[in-house]
């Protein structure tokens, strides 16, 4: 564990003090043309050919498959710590748990450590080679009939209650529907995805044909940072109740699991043309659980049918400044009254 500071034009940045560690971890290329029956961590060229595969959405994932307890190779499946690394080309699949591309059930990332098999869990496309400067584009389309199932997605509230679904890494990525997309989402954190990183993807257009309450990014948890992310086009037709919005922070409650986004960050992010709700959204329907120590700076918010910023029930704290907004429906700022 070392202390570490960056100093830039003679300003430094605050300094961490006793946490900064060289994470081990392994790669697991994923490529289209790739296959499970000889996949390989750390080898590029024996690529994976799905980043998760489960029989028809439900139970385990296939036996020898990436997230599988054993690969077909005989090594440990998809663990924390581990990269994902996506080849370039536009991906459709949907063959991960619950029908999506990839969702958590039943595993997690854990805190990163210094420890081989701890850290965060991350998906991310390939950075191209050595001083080429041209990561690969990687574009995940929603099929036509996406119904509920959507991109990558968090734990569900039983699953997040047991722990699974945390500290996980999503970067690069581009996300993209169809005009009969459902109400899944592009990137949903569902419940208590705690510390998410969300970093430099695109979301949009996402035409859903519901009034789904998801955004470009959505969900909750504690401490998640999304940073430096274009989304954009989030719309529905027919457009009755602007449910839909660019970024949705939000609570679960589900018999005894309650979860609420607190200690969010958002900044950097460029949200445009949120064409059925507002560019960003503060809202749990749970009074009892309230929304505190949000942060959102540095956004361009631009077009919505809304509001630019809706802090709206149960929204205690959220600091709010350096934004630009632009031509809202309804008002750029808006704000309920604040819980007690």
């Amino acid at each position: 564990a070392l202390d570490v500071k960056v100093t830039v034009n003679g300003v430094d940045s605050n300094t961490i003090t006793g946490g900064f560690y060289v994470q081990p971890g392994r790669i697991a290329f994923v490529s289209q043309s790739g296959s499970d029956a000889t996949g390989l961590f750390d080898t590029i060229a024996s690529p994976f050919r799905y980043i998760q595969d489960y029989a028809g959405g439900v139970g385990s994932p296939v036996a020898g498959s990436l997230w599988a307890a054993t690969t077909a190779q005989g090594e440990v499946g998809f663990r924390s710590g581990d990269f994902c690394v996506l080849r370039g080309g536009t991906w459709v699949d949907r063959v991960g748990y619950d029908g999506n591309w990839w969702r958590f059930k039943d595993k997690t990332g854990t805190v990163p450590n210094g420890v081989a098999g701890q850290g965060y869990m991350t998906i991310q496309v390939y950075p191209g080679p050595a001083l080429g400067n041209a990561p690969e584009k990687v574009i995940w389309a929603s099929p036509s009939g996406g119904g509920n199932k959507g991109g990558i997605q968090g734990a569900g509230g039983d699953n997040a209650a047991l722990g699974y679904g945390r500290y996980c890494v999503v970067s690069g990525i581009v996300f993209t529907g169809v005009a009969t997309s459902g109400v899944g989402g592009l990137v949903n954190l569902q419940s208590g995805a705690n510390s998410w990183r969300v970093v430099g993807c695109e979301m949009g257009p996402w035409p859903s044909t519901a009034d789904a309450r998801v955004g470009g990014v959505a969900g909750n948890g504690d401490g998640v940072k999304l940073f430096g992310n274009y989304i954009h086009d989030i719309s529905a037709d027919p457009t009755p109740g602007n449910l839909n919005h660019g970024l949705y922070f939000d609570g679960s409650n589900s018999g005894a699991w309650d979860a609420c986004a607190k200690n969010c960050e958002a900044a950097y992010n460029v949200i445009k043309n949120i064409n059925n709700g507002s560019s960003v959204q503060y809202f749990n329907q749970d009074s009892s659980d309230v929304i505190t120590g949000m942060s959102l700076h540095h956004n361009w918010l631009e077009v919505n049918a809304k509001y630019a910023i809706n802090l709206g029930q149960s929204c205690k704290s959220v600091d709010v400044y350096n934004n630009v907004t632009i031509d809202s429906g309804v008002s750029e700022i808006r704000w309920d009254t604040p819980p007690a």
